[in-house]
This record gives C-alpha cells, structure tokens and sequence, in this order.
C-alpha cells in the first residue's frame, strides 16, 4: 500500500506541474509466481508536436539487486562501513547502470559533495563534458560487450567539485561480483593530483 501511494504521488505531482517533462518513481512490484522486485520506472509524456498528451510511455529497470545490496550493508555489523568512511581518497561504488551505492567519507572533503548528495545518483555528475553525456553510453557497450578500456589500471581525468571547479584526478577503477548478485558493481578510488600539476616545473626549466 504505501508503494502504492508513493506511485499515486508521483503522479499528481507530475500532473501539477502539467505534464511537462518526464518523472521517476520507484517501487516494489510483485510478479505472478509472488516475485517481489525493485523497480526503477521512467515516465516520459508522448504528444504530437504541440498538441495534448496523448499517451505515457513507461519504461522500467530492475534495481532489486542493488536494492538488496545496500540493505545488507546497513544491516552489517558496520565494520565495512567503518573501512569505507575511514579511506583518505575518495572511493565512489556504483552500479552496471552508474548509479551511486556508496562513497566514502572523504568524497566531502574531496569534492564537496556529503556523502548523502551522491548516494543514488548518476556517477555522471561528477564529469564535465562531453564525458558526462557519454557516460551511459559507456557502460552500456561494456554490458553489451564486456569491452572496457578503464578497468583495472590508473588513468588521469578532470572531474568537478560540487561547486563546478574542474580539478585534475588519477583514478583507478575495479569490478566486484558480489555472490549472489546478477550484475557487478565497480569500485573507483580517486587521487587529487591537482597540486602535483601545479608543483610541476616549467617546461625547460
């Protein structure tokens, strides 16, 4: 029932705002053989070029995965979360889709952002453009594929701070397969490397 109505207010509230743009919502659903899932749904407006809406198109994925994943860890005697909080660089967790499951503590020293800010959301807010746009992109070929080029060796970016300031990183990106799960998370840990370009001497010098 309270899925339910969360559905039913994510509804009028799109309808408040007039149907403008598309919405998420979240919820439990449950399957005929009683299968309960985690899903994801985008609801996007169909019309015809400035005419009423004709129709919703609603497109679902399944986050039970990763749902059950952070709720192990909440339920964990908090020695992994201990670790996690503890690391001095920044070590984002994200999903096969680039969603967020967990960052480490020093993410709000590193980039500004508390960890909460970034928790469920698409690791894409931290790239510039044109990276940003193309983010989804990657990881849908390396789903598709299986064919990367960032795992698993260190390689130099520019990522930006809450704020929008550019700063210069070595990051490092690695897969884990959680028993039991049907898709990988990746763990990527960053390094400021701003002040060692700054600290650089000049060329010729």
């Amino acid at each position: 029932a309270e899925d339910r109505a969360k559905v039913v207010a994510a509804f009028e509230h799109w309808i408040a705002a007039d149907g403008a743009t598309s919405f998420l919502v979240e919820c439990r659903s449950v399957s005929l053989r009683g299968d309960v899932r985690h899903l994801q749904w985008t609801v996007t407006p169909y019309r015809e070029p400035g005419g009423p809406v004709r129709c919703l198109i609603a497109h679902a994925r399944d986050v039970t995965g990763q749902v059950q994943w952070l709720e192990r860890v909440k339920k964990s005697d908090g020695r992994h979360s201990a670790v996690l909080l503890s690391l001095l660089d920044p070590m984002v967790v994200i999903d096969g889709h680039g969603t967020v499951l967990e960052v480490s503590r020093s993410i709000e020293e590193g980039f500004g952002y508390a960890p909460e800010e970034l928790i469920g959301k698409n690791i894409n807010l931290l790239m510039p453009e044109p990276h940003r746009s193309q983010h989804d992109d990657y990881l849908a070929h390396y789903r598709a594929t299986g064919q990367t080029w960032i795992l698993n060796r260190t390689r130099r970016f520019e990522v930006l701070k809450k704020g929008g300031q550019p700063i210069q990183v070595e990051l490092s990106v690695s897969r884990v397969d959680v028993p039991g799960e049907s898709e990988p998370c990746f763990v990527g840990s960053f390094r400021d490397v701003s002040e060692d370009d700054d600290a650089a001497p000049e060329p010729g010098s």
